[in-house]
C-alpha cells in the first residue's frame, strides 16, 4: 500500500448530519500522527468496528453506543448465559468468539480501556432476558476489567438476575516467588480463549451455572501462557511506543496493553525461543512423559502467520521430545496487543479431565474460533511425491560422444559461474523493476549446477535438460524457476538441435505467459539470438552464427532500457564496475540474465572453434 497516507486523530470531527457513517476526517482540522492507523477518529473507532462486525456478520445483534455484540436470540431457554470482555486492540477478541457454543455476548471498551460497568450490566441483563440459567461472567484479569465486570455482576445481582463471575489469569511470566506482581494474580492472555469455548460448550449441554464456573476454575489452574514480542504496538493517540526493545533482542512476558515485558533476552532461532518458553511453561505446569496437553498460538497481531505455524512446529518437536501428548494444537490470531510483533503461546494440561477436549470440539458457529475437524487426528494416509518425467537414463540414451559431452558440460558449467558472478547485478535490476529476490533465485540455481555438475548426464542432452528443468523447479523455485524450469523441459524435447531447442524453449514461454518481443523481458534477448542461431545449415560452422547471435541478444538487452542514460548509479563494486551503464539504463534484469548465459555457452563455442 505504497504511498497511501494513513491517519489517527486525536478527536472526532464528528459530522451532525446523522449520517450512519460519521467520524470522516477533516484533514484541515487534524494533523497526522506518527503512528498511521486506517480509522476515521480515535473516539469512535470501536464503535465504528462494531458497525463493521454487524455488516460482516448481519446475523449479530449489535449496539454501537454500549459496544456490545450479541448471539442471535433463541427461544427462552435454562441454558446458562456466557458473557466476556474488555479493551479493544485485542482482536478478535472478544466480539470474534460470540456464537452458539462460546460467548453469548460480548462488549467492548475503547482501545487497551475496559467498558464501563454499565455497559456490562447492560449486557448482563440483555443476555438474561433469554438464558434462564444465570449469567457466567469470564473477566480478564486485570485491574480496570476486575473493578467494572465485578461492578456490573453486583448490580445485576441487586436487579436479581443470577450472574456469577470468574476471572481468568494464565500468564506464567511473573511467576516467581516475592514478585510483588503476584498481589494481582497471574494477567489474562491466551487461555481465556480456550475458556469462553470450554463454558460455551457446556451451556449449550445443559451445566449448570456452578458446574461451568467450577469446571472453568480446574481449567484455569491447569493452563499457562506467556508472551514474546520483537516489536512494540503504539496505542492510537500516542505518538511513540510504551516500551521499546533493545537492538537483537526480544522480550518475554510483555503485557497485552502496551506493558513492557520482565525479560529481555538475545533474539535467537525460533527453535532456540520455543525451548526457553517450554522450559517456564513446563515448569509452572509441572509436566511430565505422559501427560496431555491442548496448545494454543496466537500472533500478538503483528506477527506473520510463517512465523506462528514454525513455532507451533518447533512446540511439537520439544512436547514430543518431554514424551507429551499434544491433543489439540490450533495457530491463529485469536488474542492480540493492536499489531505487537510477535506471539503468545497457551498450554493447558488436559490429562485430568478429558472432557475439556470434548468441549473444544464441539460445534460452535463463531467466526474467529480455530478448531476444526481437522484439528483432530482422522485416518492417515501415506503422501508419495511424484516425480515429473522421472529420468532414467543408460548407455542406450547416449547421443554425444565423449568430446561432445565434455564440451556440453563445459557449457554447463560455465553458465552457472557466470551467473554467479553477475548474480548481483541481476538482483540490483530486478528491484528495479520490483521484483526481490531475482539475483538471488538465480545463485541458488547456479549453486545447485555446481554442486551437481558430475552427476548430471551430458552425453544424453534430452535427459541433462530434464534434469535441469527439474532443478530449476525444485530448488531455484519462485517465478524465475518456473520460467526456466519450463524452458528447460521444452528444450529437451528438440535436444540435441540447439537452435530448435531455443526457439521451443521462447514458444513455451509465449504460449504460458503471452508475453512478446518487446514487452522488455528476456525474450528481446532470446528471440533476436534464436532468430540468427536458426539460420545455420547442417553442417555449417557455429562461429559465424553464434558471434552474430551474441550481439543481436545485446542490442535485444539495451532496447529494455527503462531510463534515459542520466541515471546515476553510486554503490558499485570494482567488480560491477563494467555493469554501470546496463544499471544506469534500468536494462530488464531477465533480458540481462539471458543474455549472460547466451554469452557463456557462445564463449565455449568460439573457444573450441566449432
Amino acid at each position: 500500500m505504497s504511498q497511501v497516507m494513513r491517519y489517527s486523530t486525536a478527536s472526532s470531527g464528528l459530522s451532525s448530519g446523522g449520517s450512519e457513517r460519521q467520524g470522516l476526517f477533516d484533514k484541515e482540522k487534524h494533523k497526522p500522527f506518527i503512528y498511521k492507523l486506517l480509522i476515521n477518529s480515535i473516539s469512535t473507532s470501536v464503535e465504528n468496528m462494531v458497525q463493521g462486525i454487524s455488516k460482516a456478520y448481519p446475523g449479530y445483534i449489535t449496539d454501537k453506543r454500549t459496544r456490545v455484540v450479541m448471539a442471535p436470540i433463541e427461544e427462552v431457554s435454562n441454558a446458562v448465559g456466557i458473557i466476556s470482555g474488555g479493551g479493544a486492540g485485542h482482536e478478535p477478541f472478544p466480539s470474534g468468539f460470540v456464537g452458539k457454543g462460546m460467548l453469548t455476548a460480548a462488549v467492548t471498551g475503547h482501545v487497551y480501556k475496559t467498558p464501563s460497568s454499565s455497559f456490562v450490566l447492560s449486557t448482563i441483563y440483555n443476555v438474561n432476558l433469554f438464558k434462564k440459567g444465570g449469567v457466567m461472567v469470564l473477566i480478564l484479569n486485570y485491574s480496570g476489567t476486575m473493578l467494572h465486570f465485578n461492578q456490573a455482576a453486583e448490580f445485576a445481582r441487586d436487579l436479581g438476575i443470577r450472574a456469577d463471575t470468574l476471572v481468568i489469569g494464565d500468564d506464567c511470566s511473573h511467576s516467581k516467588v516475592g514478585n510483588k506482581k503476584l498481589l494481582i494474580g497471574r494477567r489474562g492472555l491466551a487461555g481465556m480463549v480456550f475458556l469462553c469455548k470450554i463454558a460455551g460448550a457446556m451451556s449449550v449441554r445443559g451445566a449448570k451455572l456452578a458446574v461451568i464456573k467450577g469446571a472453568c476454575s480446574d481449567a484455569i489452574n491447569s493452563m499457562a501462557s506467556i508472551t514474546v514480542a520483537n516489536r512494540s504496538c503504539i496505542v492510537p493517540g500516542q505518538k511513540e511506543p510504551h516500551y521499546t526493545i533493545r537492538t537483537n533482542h526480544i522480550q518475554l512476558g510483555i503485557g497485552m496493553h502496551g506493558h513492557q515485558g520482565n525479560e529481555s533476552i538475545e533474539f535467537s532461532s525460533s527453535s532456540e525461543t520455543v525451548r526457553i518458553i517450554m522450559k517456564k511453561i513446563s515448569t509452572f505446569l509441572k509436566l511430565s512423559p505422559g501427560n496431555s496437553v491442548c496448545v494454543m498460538v496466537s500472533s500478538l497481531g503483528g506477527g506473520s502467520q510463517l512465523e506462528c505455524y514454525t513455532i507451533a512446529a518447533d512446540l511439537s518437536y520439544e512436547l514430543e521430545k518431554m514424551e507429551i501428548k499434544i491433543e489439540r494444537m490450533y495457530v491463529a490470531t485469536v488474542f492480540t496487543a493492536l499489531d505487537t510483533g510477535g506471539f503468545q503461546v497457551c498450554i493447558m494440561r488436559v490429562s485430568d479431565d478429558k472432557d475439556w477436549i470434548s468441549c473444544l470440539d464441539a460445534e460452535t458457529d463463531a467466526p474467529a474460533w480455530p478448531g476444526r475437524c481437522l484439528s483432530y487426528e482422522t485416518n492417515k494416509f501415506l503422501f508419495r511425491e511424484a516425480k515429473f518425467n522421472q529420468i532414467r537414463y543408460s548407455e542406450t540414451d547416449r547421443v554425444y560422444s565423449n568430446k561432445q559431452s565434455a564440451i556440453f558440460k563445459n557449457c554447463v558449467e560455465r553458465v552457472a559461474h557466470k551467473i554467479m558472478d553477475v548474480h548481483d547485478i541481476i538482483e540490483k535490476l530486478g528491484r528495479m523493476d520490483g521484483y526481490g529476490n531475482a539475483g538471488l533465485d538465480f545463485k541458488i540455481f547456479a549453486e545447485v549446477i555446481l554442486q551437481e555438475i558430475n552427476d548430471l548426464p551430458f552425453a544424453s542432452p534430452k535427459a541433462c535438460l530434464l534434469k535441469l528443468s527439474n532443478l530449476a523447479s525444485e530448488e531455484m523455485g519462485g517465478a524465475s524457476g518456473g520460467l526456466y524450469s519450463l524452458m528447460l523441459r521444452a528444450a529437451s524435447k528438440d535436444a540435441p538441435d540447439w537452435p530448435t531447442c531455443l526457439q521451443t524453449a521462447i514458444n513455451a514461454v509465449t504460449h504460458y505467459t503471452h508475453a512478446m518481443r518487446g514487452d522488455c523481458t528476456l525474450l528481446d534477448a532470446m528471440i533476436p539470438a534464436s532468430e540468427e542461431l536458426n539460420k545455420r545449415q547442417p553442417g555449417e560452422r557455429w562461429t559465424p552464427y553464434c558471434t552474430k547471435a551474441m550481439d543481436s541478444a545485446k542490442k535485444g538487452m539495451e532496447q529494455t532500457s527503462r531510463q534515459g542514460s542520466g541515471s546515476t548509479i553510486s554503490d558499485l563494486s570494482e567488480e560491477d564496475e563494467e555493469y554501470r551503464e546496463i544499471l544506469s539504463h534500468r536494462m530488464d534484469s531477465g533480458a540481462f540474465a539471458a543474455t549472460s548465459w547466451l554469452e557463456a555457452v557462445i564463449e565455449e563455442i568460439l573457444e573450441n572453434d566449432l
